[in-house]
């Protein structure tokens, strides 16, 4: 596994915290305070440790990224931007279908939107390269 999976691993991991940051906020009157600093000590230890342990150069590995690898990166990022911009599109469109007449949206709902539009993005990014690795270990070809 090369550091490319490695971080789309890492992605998985923490747009799946980042998703359930908005869920427990969204629910916080169901849980404690001691509940909620658990929480937070958990996640700081799953958002900021990993980078760290990604990151760490081993003496004696082989080259980090190859031509193929730029490629699959490339590929995924524009994916996952068409993905993303398109998902923004049809909910946009669908709203003024079913909301017929002038729409305003408040302000901490289009933050909300932003946000799990950066979620979505990580997500479906980390998903790509991943597929797109798994193809080329059954030897698919991409060109």
């Amino acid at each position: 596994m090369n550091k490319t999976q490695k971080g789309a691993l890492y992605g998985l991991l923490l747009s799946a915290s980042l998703a359930a940051i908005a869920v427990f906020d969204a629910y916080e009157s169901i849980m404690t305070t001691t509940t909620k600093m658990t929480v937070g000590v958990a996640w700081f230890a799953l958002l900021v440790l990993p980078p760290f342990l990604l990151s760490r150069k081993r003496p004696g590995t082989e080259v980090e990224t190859d031509e193929r690898d730029k490629l699959i990166i490339r590929r995924s990022i524009i994916i996952a931007f068409c993905l993303v911009c398109g998902l923004l599109i049809l909910a946009s469109t669908a709203t003024l279908f079913v909301l017929e007449g002038p729409v305003s949206i408040p302000f901490a709902r289009l933050a909300g939107i932003i946000y799990g539009s950066f979620i979505v993005f990580i997500s479906i990014l980390s998903i790509v390269i991943l597929i797109q690795y798994g193809r080329r270990a059954r030897g698919d070809d991409y060109e």
